[in-house]
């Protein structure tokens, strides 16, 4: 608890492998929009009420509004840890506290953000592997035209709190994707060659 009764999460090892990943992320950024972008934290509220992390000035003072997740190089490529496997997973955080007296809606019911960087750290953890940026609206238009759970798998936090989240195939939501490095015609041959056997 932190002086304000508040649970602090600052110390937990997802928020400090978060932060040891940020200036990679910043990196793509800066390949995307430009060296003099300027970039900063939004304050917990708002990752709180509008699933807002990151706010980008361009050089010409328009704002971008990002979500952030960064999952370790585990999640890219063991297969026991995907839902359907090579495949790696998009998780959509649903509901906060699942099944408990505090259960709240997750970022699933109110992602603000125009766009979603979701991205697999490599090995070493020196840098960021594979990325993909959602634009966040065609996102939305995926998951409201076909039903996150008929793309999804729902499952359950174990590690911190009792969140719930859908693990959705990335191939679901690729053609959402504004930004990325990963060869999406090879993965999507991939999901389809395994969903048919």
């Amino acid at each position: 608890m932190n002086k304000y009764g508040n649970r602090d999460f600052s110390e937990l090892p997802t928020e400090r492998f978060r932060r040891k990943m940020h200036p990679h992320v910043i990196s793509i950024y800066k390949d995307i929009w430009g060296e003099s972008i300027e970039y900063d934290q939004t304050p917990v509220q708002v990752d709180k009420d509008a699933s807002i992390d990151r706010k980008i000035t361009l050089p010409s003072g328009q704002i971008i509004t990002l979500q952030e997740k960064i999952r370790e190089y585990r999640f890219l490529v063991n297969p026991k840890l995907q839902v359907c496997p090579p495949i790696p997973d998009f998780t959509q955080e649903f509901k906060n506290g699942h099944g408990t007296v505090c259960e709240s809606v997750g970022e699933f019911f109110k992602l603000y953000a125009q766009y979603y960087f979701y991205g697999w750290a490599n090995k070493y953890q020196t840098d960021i592997l594979r990325y993909v940026i959602l634009n966040v609206p065609d996102y939305k238009h995926i998951l409201e035209s076909r039903g996150i759970e008929s793309i999804g798998k729902l499952k359950f936090n174990k590690t911190h709190g009792r969140a719930s989240f859908y693990a959705i195939p990335l191939p679901e939501i690729l053609s959402a994707a504004q930004y990325t490095n990963f060869d999406i015609s090879a993965i999507n041959v991939t999901y389809k060659k395994d969903k048919v056997a």
